[in-house]
């Protein structure tokens, strides 16, 4: 490595740990700042204007939407749901069908995509019409006004 290289990354080390110390000190006054539901103080007020029913009807979405495709979780998008599964042989010039019975999705890797895409399918207009219905509530509470003018 040659002195320029040396002096260049002396100089990076000396910049980042400045940073560094920078962050470690504003850190608790961030914190504090932001520790609230919401994560944002402009939003804290927000949770008055939110009922125990929107606050169910929203821990149902985030359970079933968001964290079954956010975290790809094939129990919580699956569940025990069952598809009708036959197998399949070729024999020669002939398929011969070996078995026939419900498989359960989440145990079933190769085919989850597909049925992880016709779930959404038929999910998403519910989940976006109820993000939509409680978004708007709260905007009547918070603009009433705004709301009767227009």
């Amino acid at each position: 490595m040659s002195n320029e290289d040396s002096d260049v990354k002396a100089e990076i080390e000396k910049l980042v740990k400045m940073q560094s110390a920078k962050i470690l000190q504003n850190y608790p006054k961030v914190r504090a700042a932001y520790q609230n539901p919401y994560g944002l103080p402009e939003l804290d007020t927000l949770r008055h204007e939110i009922t125990e029913d929107d606050k169910r009807k929203l821990h149902e979405c985030r359970e079933v939407f968001r964290n079954a495709y956010g975290h790809a979780d094939k129990e919580k998008t699956f569940g025990d749901t069952q598809a009708a599964a036959f197998a399949l042989r070729v024999d020669g010039n002939a398929i011969i069908n070996d078995s026939e019975g419900d498989l359960r999705l989440a145990d079933f890797l190769p085919a989850q995509g597909l049925f992880q895409v016709r779930l959404a399918e038929q999910s998403a207009t519910q989940y976006f019409l109820l993000i939509d219905s409680l978004a708007r509530q709260i905007i009547r509470k918070l603009f009433p006004k705004a709301c009767q003018a227009g």
